[in-house]
């Protein structure tokens, strides 16, 4: 930082010297030390950025399994720690033999008035020598902040030399008090920040005791790893690949399974031979909305297609195997249609359970003055008046105006809402939809510190002690700890108040469904797991939510009343615990498969074509051994201990590793990039799947991940695809003739 202004300092340092010659004697003893000052300085700049230089260069070189390219880096370390930090001393000290003439140089600019401390020569000077006492003033920081850096580098380095920063043996050991520590230092600044609009008083009093301790055991290995920052680049790299690799593999199944089922239309449709068409052809024999249809056909890798027609059970058909049907959603088969106009309909009522953020969120320029209007003409503020529904609304009810803004609901056919929000509690809505006959349960998902705290408590919890007190067996079924305790208090609450049971009661054929969006979505699942056995016709709609939030088994027992919906790469369905650990160890096993320099991957990249699979398996072959072929060398061997310390670690906390999952049934909306199929039909920007959970047992390296799990970008996506590919329109409502899923 010092350096950064010295070239000021030499131009400024003239001007004193003039002026001191001017006004008093010495002058030339003090040119003399403000010269080499200057010079070391800029010598001490130069050498820095030369150094900086080399040992990026360096440290570009190689492999962990080859570092012989960058035996240099260790010497340049050395250097940087003793020479260029004992050089910093000598600045520092030169810098504060100049800085004590200051009040010379001030005493005779301001005519001879005696100065004694920096503070008189700062009012005295800086009136009318802004820029010197400005250079002096960042001089003095900068140069505080370089010594104490060097000097704990100096002593450190020295007593322990083989923890040098860059390429050294360095053991990384977080504490659990230190991530507990961070943890609370996050937040507390996070509500500074956004003062407190998102919360943050009781998240700064969370001891995030489950969440420290997997995060302080990541990353430790009890022993060394050989890494520098390009090797940690290159294996995230080459991670991205490889699952580029399997999107493509995955996106060509999906053109194959296109491609099949419209030569299966057009030969059940007319019987001759199919011409070329555009994207609005497949729609176009999806036929009437209703009409009953069939297909019968063989999709890829042998797996063959029911005939399928309008007539099914309430339990809708899941994706048992892939084995069994095509991987895609087809227009043709009502349960599959019906599932998607279901998921368009609904994801606007779980969209609006964020209320007057998700409704800013959305109309970010016009949403405030629409709100407002509203606002005025409800004439909230001025008389408002007391609806025993609503609960923790604020004076205005803004939180509600925003929920029917979004709906399009009256407050008729809104039941019962409670907008509390803390650690273990979160805003949830009962409404009412005649179009499709349904008692609807809305949960919010993340919008607040506390409910982010809620997000990570991770630790999975038996449901033992609640299955006693509900009456099911909840031995060897687990969930995210947060969201069952937030679960478990809205289970209360919807007892406490009736409303539920109330309105199931008086209307008669009405279904009830459960659906949230994100952390909402994992309450919602755990919620209509614990209703069903009162209410065996609900459903459960889950959109997006995390990947944490139930044990296998019981993501399995949920299959048959829940579906969740995922966009793409959305990165929430992917984070729990084991995904991080397949991060880190993949790349880790990246690094050690490299068998090419650093500086040669990105050329080799270029070298065949990245969009195809033939294309992408050349370059990894070229770059990578295989796993079989991976040769043994010293970070081969500290990998091998550092998973092998990760392991006992992991025996000794098993509690808190139980593997949770998303739950349900999922369907994915896969990116296609408007791709054609065999017979020249664009597909759209994105086509529906069934998935496999396996499927999301990764971290998605991709630029979309956020914005696919923003609720705006979901309820766009789904509806777009329903109408360009399933032939629907809004408000999708419920398809005649059809019975519901």
């Amino acid at each position: 930082m010092t350096l950064l202004i010295l070239t000021n300092v030499e131009t400024k340092s003239d001007e004193i010297l003039k002026a001191r010659n001017d006004c008093s004697g010495g002058a030339a003893q003090r040119e003399k030390w403000t010269h080499i000052y200057a010079s070391i300085s800029l010598f001490v700049c130069s050498l820095s950025l030369c150094l900086v230089g080399a040992m990026i260069y360096f440290g570009g070189l190689g492999t962990p399994t080859d570092p012989s390219p960058r035996e240099p880096l260790r010497q340049l370390c050395y250097f940087d720690v003793i020479v260029i930090n004992s050089l910093r001393v000598t600045v520092f000290c030169l810098a504060s033999v100049l800085l004590g003439e200051n009040d010379k140089y001030c005493e005779c600019l301001s005519g001879n008035i005696p100065v004694d401390t920096f503070k008189e020569a700062f009012v005295l000077c800086g009136s009318t020598e802004k820029e010197f006492m400005a250079i002096y003033g960042c001089l003095a920081i900068t140069h505080c902040i370089d010594i104490i850096k060097a000097v704990f580098a100096i002593i450190s380095n020295t007593c322990c030399h083989d923890k040098l920063i860059a390429n050294a043996n360095m053991s990384i050991l977080p504490s659990k008090k230190n991530c507990s520590v961070i943890m609370k230092g996050f937040m507390g600044c996070t509500g500074l920040i956004t003062c407190g609009i998102f919360g943050g008083d009781e998240a700064i009093r969370s001891d995030y005791a489950s969440f420290s301790l997997l995060m302080a055991n990541y990353l430790n290995g009890d022993g060394v790893l050989d890494l520098t920052a390009s090797d940690i680049f290159v294996g995230l790299y080459m991670v991205a690949m490889v699952k580029r690799l399997k999107k493509i593999e995955t996106r060509n199944r999906i053109v194959s399974d296109h491609s099949r089922l419209s030569n299966s239309t057009s030969k059940n449709s007319s019987g001759q031979s199919r011409s070329v068409s555009t994207s609005s052809s497949l729609i176009s024999k999806c036929g009437k909305i209703g009409e009953e249809r069939s297909v019968s056909t063989v999709s890829p890798n042998g797996r063959s297609i029911e005939v399928v027609n309008k007539e099914y059970s309430a339990s809708f058909i899941g994706p048992v195997a892939r084995e069994q049907k095509m991987e895609m959603l087809s227009c043709h088969n009502s349960v599959e249609v019906d599932l998607i106009n279901e998921a368009a309909h609904f994801m606007v009522f779980a969209e609006a359970a964020y209320t007057v953020i998700g409704y800013m969120l959305r109309h970010p320029f016009t949403g405030p003055i629409s709100l407002f209007s509203r606002l005025i003409r409800k004439c909230a503020c001025i008389s408002p008046s007391r609806n025993e529904s609503i609960e923790q609304d604020n004076i205005c009810h803004l939180h509600t105006i925003a929920l029917k803004a979004t709906s399009g609901l009256e407050d008729e056919e809104i039941i019962y809402a409670n907008y509390s929000d803390n650690i273990s509690k979160i805003p949830y809505m009962i409404l009412l939809d005649h179009d499709w006959k349904s008692i609807v349960v809305t949960i919010r998902g993340t919008m607040s510190l506390e409910s982010a705290v809620t997000d990570i408590e991770i630790a999975p919890e038996e449901l033992t002690k609640l299955g006693e007190e509900y009456g099911f067996n909840g031995h060897g079924l687990y969930c995210h700890t947060g969201m069952l305790a937030t679960t478990d208090w809205l289970y209360r609450d919807i007892k406490k108040h009736g409303r539920l049971e109330k309105t199931i009661a008086e209307y008669e054929g009405y279904k009830l469904r459960i659906i949230g969006h994100s952390l909402g979505a994992g309450v919602a699942s755990i919620l209509s797991f614990l209703l069903r056995p009162k209410y065996p016709q609900l459903r459960c709609i889950a959109f997006s939510p995390p990947g944490c939030v139930m044990s296998e088994n019981l993501a399995n027992e949920t299959k048959d009343f829940t579906t969740t919906y995922v966009v793409n790469d959305d990165i929430i369905i992917r984070i729990n615990y084991e995904n991080f650990e397949e991060l880190r160890n993949g790349v880790l096993e990246m690094i050690c498969r490299i068998k090419i320099p650093k500086d040669q991957v990105t050329k080799m990249i270029k070298k065949y074509d990245d969009s195809s699979v033939e294309g992408l398996s050349k370059t990894i072959d070229e770059i990578l051994y295989k796993k079989e072929e991976i040769k043994d060398s010293q970070f081969k061997r500290q990998v091998d201990d550092f998973l092998s310390f990760q392991s006992k670690l992991k025996e000794q906390h098993k509690e808190h590793y139980i593997k949770l999952c998303p739950p349900g049934s999922i369907i994915q909306l896969f990116r296609t990039k408007h791709i054609v199929n065999d017979f020249g039909e664009e597909i759209g920007l994105h086509v529906a799947r069934w998935a496999e959970r396996s499927d999301f047992e990764h971290i998605e390296l991709s630029p979309h991940f956020i914005f696919d799990h923003r609720t705006d970008s979901v309820t766009d996506k789904i509806q777009k695809l329903a109408k360009e590919s399933f032939g629907l329109s809004p408000p999708f409502s419920p398809r005649p003739d059809v019975a519901e899923p």
